[in-house]
């Protein structure tokens, strides 16, 4: 009854100082968004480069990419039947290196029996499953029959394949691609952490690059090449020895520059942990700025509110109040504070990442993640808290020094 009655007179003081009780939750809810915003972010951008890794290239692998380069509206420079030139030259001359898989991808319709999904389809060859490490869950793979015979299979991802077939077996079973009839010949899972960041590349339609070449979209080569380094081959070693066969053969001599870029999985984590750090450096700085300006907003006005109240105190005191209660009082006032901040921030910063997930462009999403974990909550909450007991345990302080008789003379 006797902590009940202490928290009933602090709220009592809280709602009579209404002005200044919501300047310090002002305040210290924006400290709060700022620190959940930065946890969430460092969490986001954790699991993007693992999804970027999964997307684009493991540490031993690699894309070549043709860009577009005095492109003539909007085509591609480079042509399609020159890549499959370079592909078949890479196997050639550098298969004892590293594997290569050539593939494209492109956006299009898969449908059965009256479900349609808008997916992105991947036509490779064969090898390109051992170059990105997916794994197949059920049925089975890819081979090099599929890629010969141009036939129309198709690898599904579980909750594709759950769309699309319900509680039926996907396996043999029937999905048009574009109009297209496909049989479903393999089923892998999805990776989550690609998932959280794109998921577009987690739900990945794989058919043969030929099938996908001839009777998908007309191309006389592949988009891209993806290569993996084989064992006792080092990828940057593989890298050079790639750039220099394909300069060689592009006829390209200095100052001319690569028609081509390749991106590793090594230089891809190297560039995307600088950037990381140099992101959430700026993040964790300007968070902490906001925390210092946050104790120190909040001590001062309740420092200033001491002043005012200084006869209120003392009336207290000549009642019979104990220092020891005042000076509690005073901590529970500023603990309420604080937490009513966090309660505040934390509200608002649930809507934002609702809101951000909702509403923002994927390419915005794709840049800036956001992944809401437990520690994004708990860690303000314990700088609150600690927040709260330090700025009352400095008014209490002062609150010590007041003269009782000449407050009351005031």
């Amino acid at each position: 009854m006797y902590g009940f009655n202490r928290l009933k007179m602090a709220l009592q003081s809280l709602a009579a100082n209404k002005m200044r009780s919501a300047m310090i939750v002002l305040t210290l809810s924006v400290v709060t968004i700022l620190l959940i915003l930065t946890i969430s972010l460092k969490a986001g951008v954790e699991d993007r480069l693992l999804a970027l890794m999964d997307i684009f290239a493991q540490p031993n692998a690699g894309t070549i990419w043709y860009p577009d380069i005095g492109g003539v509206g909007g085509r591609r420079s480079f042509p399609y039947s020159g890549r499959l030139k370079d592909l078949q030259l890479l196997k050639s001359r550098l298969g004892h290196e590293a594997s290569f898989a050539g593939g494209i991808q492109d956006k299009a319709t898969v449908s059965r029996a009256g479900r349609h999904l808008s997916l992105r389809i991947t036509a490779a060859e064969p090898s390109f499953l051992e170059i990105k490490g997916w794994t197949i869950k059920r049925g089975s793979a890819l081979d090099q029959e599929d890629e010969k015979s141009i036939k129309r299979v198709c690898i599904l991802t579980t909750d594709v394949a759950a769309i699309l077939f319900g509680t039926q077996p996907s396996i043999g079973g029937e999905a048009k691609i574009a109009g297209v009839p496909f049989r479903v010949k393999g089923v892998r899972p999805v990776n989550q952490f690609v998932a959280r960041v794109s998921r577009g590349s987690a739900s990945q339609v794989l058919v043969p690059l030929s099938t996908g070449m001839k009777r998908l979209w007309n191309f006389e080569g592949p988009e891209i090449i993806h290569f993996k380094a084989r064992k006792h081959f080092p990828v940057e070693k593989v890298r050079k020895d790639i750039t220099a066969l394909l300069r060689k053969e592009h006829k390209l001599v200095p100052p001319h520059k690569d028609d081509f870029k390749i991106l590793t999985g090594e230089n891809l984590v190297k560039k995307y942990q600088a950037n990381k750090r140099a992101l959430l450096a700026s993040a964790f700085g300007l968070s902490l700025l906001a925390l210092l300006i946050g104790v120190g907003a909040a001590a001062n006005t309740m420092l200033t509110a001491l002043a005012q109240r200084a006869r209120e105190f003392a009336v207290k005191r000549a009642l019979g109040a104990r220092q020891a209660d005042l000076s509690l009082e005073m901590i529970l006032e500023s603990l309420l504070l604080s937490m009513g901040g966090f309660i505040v921030g934390a509200g608002v910063s649930c809507g934002l990442l609702l809101i951000w997930q909702c509403y923002a462009s994927s390419m915005a999403i794709k840049r800036f993640p956001l992944d809401l974990t437990f520690y994004a909550f708990l860690v303000p909450a314990c700088l609150e808290a600690a927040v709260g007991l330090s700025c009352g345990a400095v008014v209490a302080r002062h609150l010590r020094k007041i003269d009782t008789a000449k407050a009351l003379r005031n």
